[in-house]
């Protein structure tokens, strides 16, 4: 049987880090190992939580999501972060690429993306699988690594998802993305 994903939730939002927690109800699955209202207070705990995944908000009074992803993988460099928005453009999504998180998701995403989101991040690997899945219901932007999974993963350099993700988003930043490779 295989451990549980550990993941830490950062929101500066109680009712949204009380949502995901209820979200990750399966301890088989999913063990939520710490909570923070901040980027700052993300940062000065995540050594002591040691999360394999990261669901960090873009969006917090005192300090940006996407800013702090350097540091809290330099704190913890086995984990992975999934950025958690409500922004659709894809420059957040760019941004957060190049700051080191793997994937991006909206939050207006249902449960299950959430849930698949998270298993799919904790199985990134040093570079992206598959091919991003196509766009479905109200989801205005795909995430990055997060619905990069398929049957049959293949590898892509980051540097390569990089730039095809910088083509979509000059295309028109509000693209919706049916892949990204």
């Amino acid at each position: 049987m295989t451990a549980a994903i550990r993941v830490m939730v950062v929101d500066d939002h109680s009712v949204v880090r009380e949502g995901i927690r209820s979200v990750l109800g399966d301890p088989a699955a999913f063990e939520v190992v710490g909570e923070a209202a901040s980027a700052a207070e993300a940062i000065a705990r995540v050594r002591e939580w040691l999360p394999d995944v990261i669901v960090l908000d873009v969006s917090m009074p005192g300090g940006s999501g996407i800013h702090a992803v350097p540091e809290l993988l330099e704190r913890a460099p086995k984990a992975h972060v999934l950025m958690l928005s409500v922004h659709e453009d894809a420059e957040y999504v760019l941004e957060a690429v190049r700051a080191g998180a793997h994937g991006y998701l909206r939050k207006d995403s249902t449960p299950a993306e959430l849930r698949t989101a998270i298993t799919a991040i904790a199985m990134f690997v040093g570079g992206l699988t598959g091919p991003v899945l196509r766009r479905t219901g109200s989801i205005a932007l795909a995430s990055v690594a997060v619905r990069c999974m398929s049957a049959a993963p293949m590898r892509m350099a980051p540097s390569g998802f990089l730039r095809s993700c910088e083509t979509m988003a000059r295309t028109s930043s509000r693209t919706r993305i049916a892949s990204c490779a």
